[in-house]
């Protein structure tokens, strides 16, 4: 399968970070959003550039969430000539509703507006472009943060993490890994596959059944869970 291929280039450019790598091919075999959550200095953003480095072709988009961020460098500037005509439309091209893989850093630090902003994007792959709806081309998008959204606050938040389906902790390297990480001379991750062929992987995998094992396993999951 041509996505072993990107398994192995992660692998042999970062560090202890096989577990993280097969939860974001997860995500984009399954169109699951990703969130990681760690210190600084983990690597969590290296993760996500390493991966869209490895596919030729594919449109990226990432970007530094804060609170006073506007919506203009997430979703595109307004366009003034639409303005003069009384219409309400953004220049997309190159921002997160035209991307294929999106990451959005420090996503927890956004204002809760342009976190609501972002919803639609992230579930239904859809964005409203002022009297248009857009079909986002997106497989998956990935979010980074430095600490979980909970406590004060977390009601405005709690909408958009259940668009991260898939998520889990990044501890720093082991001491044995250590020397590695600040005397090797890690490769930079390069393109192994094509654009089209993720898309090719996603439409698979989207069309492959579940069989009665896994279904009953998945039932065991729930029931595991709405006990706790």
């Amino acid at each position: 399968m041509k996505l072993q291929a990107v398994r192995d280039e992660l692998s042999r450019c970062l560090i202890e970070r096989d577990e993280q790598v097969e939860m974001l091919l997860l995500g984009l075999l399954s169109s699951q959003n990703v969130c990681f959550v760690g210190p600084p200095g983990t690597g969590k953003s290296l993760m996500v550039d390493s991966l869209a480095r490895c596919v030729d072709g594919a449109e990226y988009f990432g970007t530094l969430m804060h609170k006073f961020l506007p919506p203009d460098e997430l979703v595109g500037q307004l366009m003034l000539s639409e303005l003069k005509n009384d219409r309400y439309r953004r220049m997309v091209a190159g921002f997160a509703p035209t991307a294929d893989l999106v990451f959005l850093d420090e996503i927890w630090k956004a204002s809760p507006a342009l976190l609501n902003t972002l919803l639609n994007l992230l579930n239904e792959r859809r964005f409203r472009n002022g009297d248009a709806v857009l079909d986002c081309p997106m497989w998956f998008a990935a979010a980074a943060s430095n600490e979980w959204p909970i406590g004060e606050g977390y009601e405005t938040t709690e909408a958009l993490f259940d668009r991260f389906l898939i998520r889990g902790h990044v501890h720093p390297v082991s001491s044995q890994a250590l020397n590695r990480l600040l005397y090797d001379d890690l490769p930079t991750a390069g393109p192994v596959v094509t654009a089209d062929d993720v898309r090719d992987a996603i439409d698979f995998a989207a069309k492959t059944s579940f069989c009665d094992d896994a279904k009953a396993c998945m039932t065991e999951i729930l029931d595991a869970l709405s006990n706790e």
